[in-house]
């Protein structure tokens, strides 16, 4: 499927961008504009929703070929996909704790460990990113599970109403039942700002829109209704970011991020199609490389990030706020060739 790799790009751009605060020496006068023309968040979600969408395409049409979902199969996918580097990253960190040169909570090691990342551990923390690993990993830990036992490729309303549950409820938590901190007590680490209660719609959001698709897939006449659509698609996600960015309130973060999420599905499948707004971009090879690395990214980039890695790395010349980037991306390119091309290759090994 075209343009998902410049989707990827442009997801983990926006955190990028939005992690120059956190360096060494960044002037924070400027901080403002950080906020504005960049969205942490924003990014996260379009890998939510990018994630439940392609799940939901493979896990139907494995069971087509073969007559069933093997979870197996399934989560030997994800061992192979996720594991490598994101444990290699822990070991690093663990080996630059035995140098002193790093120190972090046991509880945020022990999220590492179980991915409930986005419920233990502290904030100010080397591995903090890994809340949104944890709430995809909790999400496929059941979605999966669900398809495979109720036969859901089968039973098309059932699969629709089952992911109406999180889209109808997730806008609810976030408006009446969030936590407002990451407190001590149960409540506050189930219901904090990184549970996944609050970030599950975006997740089935998209493995609705891999419904959607596999009833309609992308072999359309491009009419200019398809151009109006991608063109108020991107309205509302940029329009989302700009209200959220200047005005606050329980409604606006309860309703804005769903809009988001069904614009964000909207400009993927749209996107797909050759005649889209965009679409040379979002394929042409520097976004599509970005894209490729963007797990790698993900994982590197909070280790040139003074701000969460501790004083010690502040004072480092590569963690500068106006040349981190490029180690960062330097060391996500050495981890893809020589960690997960590898695995990859050995996972199509393992599956035959």
């Amino acid at each position: 499927m075209p343009s998902l790799d410049g989707w990827r790009a442009i997801a983990i751009l926006l955190v990028l961008v939005s992690h120059f605060v956190f360096t060494s020496s960044f002037p924070h006068a400027m901080d403002r504009w950080v906020g504005l023309f960049s969205d942490g968040e924003l990014g996260v979600r379009i890998f939510f929703v990018l994630s439940g969408f392609l799940i939901s395409l493979l896990l139907p049409r494995e069971a087509e070929r073969t007559g069933t979902v093997s979870l197996r199969r399934f989560y030997l996918r994800r061992i192979f996909r996720i594991f490598p580097i994101y444990i290699t990253y822990l070991a690093v960190l663990a080996g630059l704790t035995l140098l002193g040169l790093y120190a972090d909570s046991a509880s945020s090691w022990l999220g590492c460990l179980s991915f409930t990342r986005n419920m233990l551990g502290r904030g100010n923390s080397g591995t903090i990113h890994f809340w949104s690993l944890a709430v995809e990993e909790q999400f496929y830990f059941f979605w999966p599970v669900l398809v495979g036992a109720f036969r859901l490729w089968r039973n098309r309303a059932l699969y629709v109403c089952l992911l109406l549950v999180p889209i109808v409820s997730c806008p609810v938590i976030r408006c009446y039942f969030v936590s407002n901190g990451l407190g001590g007590t149960i409540a506050d680490r189930i219901l904090g700002q990184r549970s996944i209660l609050i970030y599950a719609d975006s997740l089935a959001i998209g493995c609705l829109g891999a419904w959607m698709v596999s009833k309609s897939p992308f072999r359309w006449k491009w009419r200019s209704l398809h151009t109006s659509a991608f063109v108020a698609s991107v309205a509302v996600i940029v329009g989302g970011h700009f209200l959220q960015t200047f005005e606050n309130g329980r409604a606006l973060d309860a309703i804005i991020p769903a809009a988001q999420a069904w614009s964000i599905l909207a400009c993927i499948v749209l996107g797909a199609n050759e005649r889209s707004p965009g679409f040379g971009i979002l394929n042409s090879r520097p976004m599509v490389t970005i894209g490729v690395l963007s797990y790698s990214i993900y994982v590197w980039h909070f280790m040139f990030l003074s701000h969460f890695m501790g004083p010690r790395f502040a004072s480092w010349s590569i963690d500068d706020w106006r040349i981190w980037v490029f180690p960062a991306l330097g060391v996500s390119a050495l981890s893809y060739y020589y960690l997960e091309v590898p695995f990859m290759a050995l996972r199509r090994r393992f599956q035959g």
